[in-house]
């Protein structure tokens, strides 16, 4: 599995790269043949960029991506979706349950755009399957899930329990006897041999918790977590979870008799309104700060306000592009009806330089508040004046 954190964001986000590939593909788990082709294809139309643009080693550029990509061993992972991001300095492969549109870009910078959802509170939520006999995580969007390592979780309750017993002979301190230096050892604890199921159960389920906490301060990640049990073990385990967004609603019976497809089925209907809480109170809120002279719809006004870090939050429509360039230290914007051989997709800039920032981009599919145009700015206060020359 492709483990893709906020880090990584960040990293592709201020790369400093002369030439910067991102190309984003439509796959099937398993790797089916139209995935491999589509794959190859996509390589083909990113080399022809780049030699567009003037690369001389385009070929060497994707040798490294092309050798992975036609291996059994790659596709046996792939999930819904597969984000590819090559440069001099890096070659990173993302198979990811998302649904991707089939594009390939080539300019100075990584195109993050697509793949906004992974990191919005609208992109990610967890499943927590536990039995008395196996637990397992899944990590899921609107089009799917796939299981996550989680290795710092007990596989089960025995072996919980024998942890547990290990800690108890373990947890021991010494201190100074009334002879001379010896020392003597002293245990706490109860003991090996629990009896008590109840008690059992709940060194079980802390256990489990613990590791659940630790994943999502390990991910910089707070995306809403599905509890998938039975009743009794649902009760035990919430009184011993610490996690504060573990979904109100349990998927009820035990996982081990659902698959993962099932299980995301119904994950899905209890986490969907929570994921898209977010861009609900942003789009209703959108008509207010439009009063208060707040926002705009202008890629002129928004992408320089951007690269100052005057931009709140940005709006971007989902499929909507933009192309020319943009020159930060004239402020000179030009925009081009279709895309020229040095251009830059400028939404996806305006992304960027929010993220350097380190304030929100978020990837509408509602395009309903945008009209025609391709992305909305907020602003932290109301624009004095414009300062944008085009």
């Amino acid at each position: 599995m492709d483990p893709f954190i906020r880090a990584d964001l960040q990293q592709l986000v201020t790369a400093s790269e002369d030439v910067c590939v991102s190309i984003f593909t439509e796959t099937h788990p398993g790797g089916d043949e139209a995935s491999r082709i589509r794959v190859k294809n996509q390589l083909d139309e990113a080399e022809s960029k780049l030699q567009a643009r003037g690369v001389r080693n385009a070929a060497a550029l994707l040798k490294a991506t092309r050798a992975l990509t036609v291996t059994d061993e790659f596709w046996k992972h792939a999930s819904a979706g597969l984000a590819t991001f090559i440069s001099a300095n890096r070659c990173r492969l993302y198979r990811l349950p998302l649904s991707f549109k089939n594009e390939v870009f080539v300019g100075t910078h990584f195109h993050i755009k697509a793949v906004l959802p992974w990191f919005a509170e609208a992109g990610r939520f967890y499943v927590l399957a536990i039995s008395q006999n196996h637990v397992r995580l899944l990590e899921g969007t609107a089009h799917g899930v796939r299981p996550i390592s989680f290795k710092a979780a007990p596989d089960n309750k025995e072996e919980a329990l024998q942890a547990h017993d290990r800690d108890e002979l373990l947890n021991v301190h010494t201190h100074p006897g009334s002879i001379g230096r010896h020392m003597e050892a002293i245990f706490h604890g109860h003991g090996v041999g629990i009896d008590d199921r109840k008690t059992e159960l709940g060194q079980y389920m802390h256990k489990i918790d613990q590791a659940l906490c630790h994943l999502m301060h390990e991910t910089n990640s707070n995306a809403p977590v599905v509890l998938a049990t039975v009743a009794y073990l649902s009760a035990i385990y919430r009184a011993h979870s610490h996690y504060p967004r573990l979904t109100q609603q349990t998927i009820a019976g035990n996982p081990d008799h659902m698959s993962d497809a099932d299980l995301h089925s119904q994950a899905w209907l209890l986490v969907n309104p929570l994921l898209h809480a977010q861009e609900d109170r942003m789009i209703a809120d959108f008509p207010r700060l439009t009063v208060a002279g707040r926002t705009s719809l202008a890629i002129s006004k928004v992408l320089p306000a951007a690269h100052r870090g005057e931009i709140e939050t940005l709006l971007l429509a989902s499929g909507r592009h933009a192309w020319g360039t943009f020159n930060p230290e004239t402020n000179l914007l030009e925009q081009h009806a279709t895309p020229q051989s040095n251009d830059e997709e400028l939404t996806n800039l305006a992304a960027i330089h929010v993220l350097r920032h380190h304030h929100k981009a978020i990837l509408l599919k509602d395009q309903l508040l945008f009209g025609d145009a391709a992305l909305a700015g907020v602003f932290f206060v109301a624009p004095i004046s414009d300062s944008v020359t085009v």
